[in-house]
C-alpha cells in the first residue's frame, strides 16, 4: 500500500514541475525521486524482516537430560545394610558359660608301654573370657588296663584348663562358624586305684598331671557344638600302681569326643 502511496507522489510531484513552468526541472525531481525510493525500499525490507521474525520459531528453553546410571555404576555402591533381625541378635552376642559331657578312649600305642587301653569320661563347666579365649574346670575319670596282666586302673581327677580358639566362634554378622580349632594348656590332680594288687605294686596314691590338648569344634547348633581333641597327660606319681621302667611319670594318650552346650 505503502508503495501505491509514495508512487502517486512522485507522478504528482513531476506532473507539478511541468505544470509550474512547462519546463521539467530534472534535478529536483531525480532528488525526490531517489529520496521516496529509498525510502520505500527501507520501508520494505523492514516489513520483511518483522515478517522473519515472526515467522522464526521461538526457541525453547533446553531441558537437561537425565541418564540411567549404568549397570556397572549401580552394583558398584554399597548396599544398605539389613536389619538385623532379633533372633540374628542374640546370635551375635554369644553366651558366656558352656557345660561339657563325653567320654573317651585310651589309645594305648601312643601312651606308656604300659598302658594297654583304657576308657575316659569327662565333664566340665566353661567360661568364655573373650571372644576366643576360655577358661574350664573338669572332672575326669580313666579306666585303663595294663599290658599282660590285663590289671584294671582306675583314676579320678579335678583339672583346670586354659583354651585359646584359633578363630571366633561367630563372624561380625551373627552367624556361628561351622568349624573351630582350639588348643588347651592346664592342670589336674587326684586319686588313683589298682583293682588288682597281686599284680601290680602301690595299690593306690596321689597324683599330679600337667596336660595339653589339641582338637575342633563342630557346631550343631547356634548352642550345641561338639569338640573332637587328642589330650596327651603325663602323670607325676610315686609308684603310680604297675612296674616297669615309666613306672614313676607314664603318660597317657585320650582320643575324645564331647558335647558343648553354651547357655
Amino acid at each position: 500500500m505503502k508503495k501505491l502511496i509514495y508512487a502517486l507522489c512522485i507522478k504528482l510531484a513531476i506532473s507539478g514541475a511541468h505544470a509550474s513552468n512547462g519546463t521539467p526541472q530534472a534535478p529536483f525531481i531525480r532528488a525526490t525521486h531517489i529520496t521516496l525510493i529509498r525510502e520505500v525500499q527501507s520501508d520494505a525490507g523492514m516489513r520483511r524482516a518483522s515478517a522473519w521474525q515472526e515467522s522464526r520459531p521461538i526457541a525453547a528453553r533446553p531441558v537437561p537430560i537425565q541418564h540411567e546410571p549404568r549397570p556397572e555404576a549401580r552394583t558398584a555402591a554399597a548396599p544398605a545394610p539389613a536389619p538385623v533381625a532379633p533372633d540374628a541378635r542374640k546370635t551375635a552376642l554369644p553366651a558366656n558359660m558352656y557345660i561339657r559331657m563325653g567320654t573317651g578312649w585310651t589309645a594305648g600305642f601312643i601312651s606308656s608301654k604300659d598302658i594297654e587301653h583304657g576308657y575316659y569320661v569327662t565333664t566340665g563347666l566353661g567360661w568364655k573370657l573373650s571372644s576366643v579365649l576360655r577358661a574350664e574346670i573338669q572332672y575326669n575319670q580313666n579306666r585303663f588296663y595294663f599290658v599282660d596282666t590285663m590289671t584294671r586302673g582306675t583314676s579320678h581327677a579335678g583339672a583346670g584348663m586354659m583354651y585359646l580358639d584359633f578363630v571366633k566362634s561367630h563372624r561380625p554378622n551373627g552367624t556361628r562358624r561351622v568349624i573351630v580349632p582350639f588348643a588347651g594348656i592346664g592342670a589336674g590332680a587326684g586319686h588313683f586305684a589298682i583293682d588288682d594288687k597281686k599284680h601290680a605294686k602301690g595299690g593306690d596314691g596321689i597324683f599330679a598331671a600337667p596336660r595339653a590338648e589339641l582338637g575342633f569344634n563342630v557346631a550343631i547348633t547356634d548352642f550345641v557344638g561338639i569338640d573332637f581333641a587328642y589330650r596327651y597327660e603325663f602323670y607325676l606319681a610315686d609308684k603310680f600302681g604297675w612296674q616297669g621302667a615309666h613306672a614313676n611319670n607314664p603318660s597317657v594318650s585320650n582320643l575324645l569326643a564331647s558335647f558343648r552346650f553354651t547357655f
